[in-house]
């Protein structure tokens, strides 16, 4: 019995991806991100301290350990890259059980870097990260360009270091949104789409244009390119080929 995880950055598809995967591995298995147990960003420590103020971290965090190391039926769980650095940081003996885990790691790319980035400001200048009420078209601040940009630079080079000899990697941009369409295409299911039952993964909505909310949309993606160029004659993306702001291929020694 193999458990599922996937590993993204923010804003890279990764809340449909556990909800397919979470249909089709284990559909009983509830997805509240403030759960107790949830594997909805397990090492969240900011939801942990928000949701358990008198519980330790580490104790949080062991309970949905046991829970995938006790499982009697696979289990899904996402993560964003910057979570699991933060555990080998903070908590080495829980990263050691997290390593030795029997798991299948979906890698979840986004070739678009600007727009997982110009997503990442919107989310965090408006506080919505699966709805979208904003509708008025509103300014995003240069220097918060100029520091999400980067951080998902640095996290997409984070993602391609992480082992993943048991797994795969996918890609936002391949995705359909249509959940049994998306599964049938992962190396991981081996059922014909027509044996799959059809689902509709409403739990998350779609985001309006980004071109039209944001007012200085040129300008930002200037800042990004300026940015992404600046960082890869620096050193500090050595291993990723870039096209602009798109990852167009990667050679990353481990």
């Amino acid at each position: 019995m193999t458990n599922v995880q996937i590993i993204s950055n923010a804003r890279s598809g990764s809340t449909y991806l556990f909800q397919v995967l979470r249909h089709y591995v284990n559909p009983t298995q509830p997805w509240f991100i403030i759960d107790r147990y949830s594997l909805n960003e397990p090492f969240n420590n900011y939801h942990i301290k928000k949701t358990f103020p008198n519980d330790t971290g580490h104790a949080i965090i062991s309970g949905r350990l046991a829970q995938l190391e006790n499982a009697t039926s696979p289990l899904v769980m996402k993560n964003h890259i910057k979570h699991v650095n933060y555990l080998a940081v903070d908590y080495p003996d829980l990263f050691a059980r997290y390593n030795s885990l029997d798991i299948y790691t979906f890698i979840l790319l986004r070739r678009n870097l600007f727009n997982a980035a110009l997503s990442y400001c919107i989310a965090r200048a408006t506080d919505e990260w699966t709805t979208y009420s904003v509708q008025t078209p509103f300014t995003i601040a240069p220097d918060l360009m100029s520091e999400c940009i980067s951080e998902v630079a640095v996290n997409t080079l984070h993602l391609l270091q992480h082992n993943n000899n048991n797994g795969e990697y996918v890609y936002y941009e391949d995705f359909e949104g249509r959940a049994r369409h998306d599964y049938s295409n992962l190396k991981w299911c081996h059922t014909h789409k027509d044996s799959l039952r059809a689902i509709d993964i409403k739990e998350v909505d779609q985001a309006p244009s980004k071109a039209d909310m944001i007012v200085n949309y040129d300008e930002l993606y200037k800042i990004s390119v300026d940015t992404l160029d600046t960082m890869v004659k620096s050193g500090m993306l050595a291993g990723l080929q870039l096209d602009g702001c798109m990852l167009v291929t990667f050679d990353i020694q481990l």
